[in-house]
């Protein structure tokens, strides 16, 4: 079934409401309490000024043009994603329902807000005067080389980059169906006029290679 998944060794069917009950349930099994109460928004990974150019993680199936996609697996590993980071959000004091915009909110958030996938980002909110937009990525991989940017999510970075009130962050959630774990990375046209992390014009793909995890 294309629409089962394996979310901390055991499967799960994501079609309707119950089944995201069973994948909360789940994530309760795999992720601590406090998970992600320590990640530093203001102090993001700055992959663009990295030395790295165009370097590859481990192969995990992330979108790009010499992998063959699945887009139904690709939209659950989406949602799964988001779902990890409302978690992350939550635990830093922030108001999930509010924040949250994208089209999956409403498989989570009961209100009938349907959300909006032509933003740019998934999540919006304020936090000590700046409005922070992060656009989630998840990856079956620890260490992804590569992430997919819409064009529409490249223009609302370079937009971002050139306003001191706005951060946008990617939210790179890795290892997300065993150990999930989230990178929060820089937005790659902050301070820079030629991101030296490749960005190639395939839709956009943004290349880096990840370090170690920063101590915290």
């Amino acid at each position: 079934d294309e629409r089962s998944v394996d979310v901390g060794g055991k499967r799960l069917t994501l079609t309707g409401y119950e089944s995201l009950t069973r994948l909360d349930r789940q994530l309760d099994n795999i992720l601590p309490p406090d998970f992600g109460s320590d990640l530093d928004l203001a102090n993001p990974e700055d992959l663009a000024s990295r030395g790295d150019r165009a370097a590859h993680g481990e192969g995990d199936g992330t979108r790009g043009g010499r992998v063959r996609r699945n887009p139904i697996q690709d939209e659950l590993l989406g949602a799964i994603g988001e779902a990890i980071v409302a978690r992350a959000l939550a635990n830093l004091s922030v108001k999930v329902a509010s924040a949250w915009k994208s089209g999956n909110r409403s498989r989570f958030v009961a209100d009938g807000d349907e959300g909006n996938d032509s933003l740019g980002y998934d999540f919006e909110f304020r936090k000590d005067g700046i409005v922070y937009r992060l656009e989630v990525k998840a990856s079956r991989s620890k260490r992804p080389g590569a992430v997919h940017l819409s064009a529409n999510e490249y223009a609302t970075a370079m937009k971002a980059a050139q306003r001191k009130s706005i951060r946008w962050q990617v939210w790179l959630v890795v290892n997300a169906l065993v150990a999930p774990e989230i990178r929060v990375l820089k937005n790659p046209f902050e301070g820079e006029k030629d991101p030296k992390g490749s960005l190639r014009p395939l839709g956009y793909e943004w290349r880096f290679k990840l370090g170690p995890v920063r101590s915290r």
